[in-house]
């Protein structure tokens, strides 16, 4: 929750960086792209920094960073020289899609700030990795059931209930 403040600065950067896409460069498929991305870490901030949204985003933003890095590169390397008239325009186009890839993988670098912080706490309910993230049920290597890491006493009851996979009679098709 300290990381709140960066966060939201990160995607009012993101969101102004989006809007020059759309409506500077005319990248709508772009834009629409970046905005989905964008609403995943407006949703996590608005669900008080949900680590599992976190995540998500920073997985977005590190993927639409990449690919629009490689844009840029391209961009930069194929450009020509402006004509004397439209210097400015030039220089704005430049300097948004320079920011557009720029903005995206800072979001993944907060994102991976946030979920090694999130590793870190000496309180999660598990001993930590996807299990304690997604809180699904997940099986040890015996076939017992894990809630979030651990076994139950309920688990383990249910799990001496249920048959082992590949034991019992053997049944054959009369043909």
């Amino acid at each position: 929750m300290r990381r709140r403040h960066w966060l939201l600065a990160i995607l009012v950067l993101q969101t102004i960086v989006c809007g020059l896409r759309i409506f500077l460069i005319l990248d709508i498929m772009g834009g629409f792209i970046m905005s989905i991305m964008i609403g995943m870490g407006w949703y996590a901030w608005k669900e008080d920094m949900h680590i599992t949204f976190a995540a998500c985003w920073g997985i977005l933003c590190a993927v639409n960073g990449v690919f629009d890095a490689l844009k840029f590169i391209d961009l930069a390397v194929h450009a020509t020289a402006p004509v004397v008239g439209h210097k400015c325009f030039y220089y704005a186009f430049f300097a948004t899609e320079f920011a557009i890839p720029v903005v995206s993988l800072l979001g993944c670098i907060m994102a991976w700030n946030l979920w090694t912080d999130y590793e870190a706490q000496p309180d999660l309910p598990s001993s930590g990795g996807w299990a304690a993230v997604a809180g699904s049920r997940s099986f040890s290597g015996e076939g017992r059931p894990l809630m979030a890491g651990r076994a139950t006493d309920s688990s383990r009851e249910h799990a001496a209930n249920r048959p082992a996979p590949f034991s019992g009679k053997g049944h054959k098709l009369d043909v």
